[in-house]
């Protein structure tokens, strides 16, 4: 693998990332039963900012599109269109349940947060 790429060439599946699978409830489920995603690189924040088109609406729902990696167990993504297929035949309340995972994976916890903050340096230059 070289550059930035998280893509193997031959399956344009994301390497060497946690996949985080999530069971959709069965009264919610219409078809789909479980959907798989990844926490984002920068260069894939990029790439939803892009499809967002500087709509911060937009860019909550391109994010969560980024990280799905796989729908039923199999991968999917967003040059074949496979991603935005899924994303439109699903319930409205999944789509806003991958939105709380997708916050929950992205979001530090208020202890990292307190570690972080607490962290800070003052220098002179």
């Amino acid at each position: 693998m070289t550059g930035d790429n998280p893509f193997t060439p031959q399956t344009n599946v994301r390497q060497s990332r946690p996949v985080f699978v999530y069971k959709v409830p069965h009264a919610l489920s219409e078809g789909i039963k479980t959907i798989g995603i990844s926490q984002l690189t920068g260069d894939d924040e990029l790439m939803a900012a892009k499809r967002a088109n500087s709509d911060p609406v937009q860019l909550a729902y391109e994010q969560v599109k980024q990280s799905i990696v796989e729908v039923d167990g199999k991968p999917v993504n967003l040059a074949d269109g496979s991603i935005d297929m899924a994303w439109k035949t699903m319930d409205p309340k999944v789509r806003s349940l991958l939105m709380a995972a997708y916050a929950k994976l992205h979001t530090p916890k208020e202890s990292e947060i307190e570690d972080f903050l607490s962290s800070q340096e003052i220098r002179v230059a």
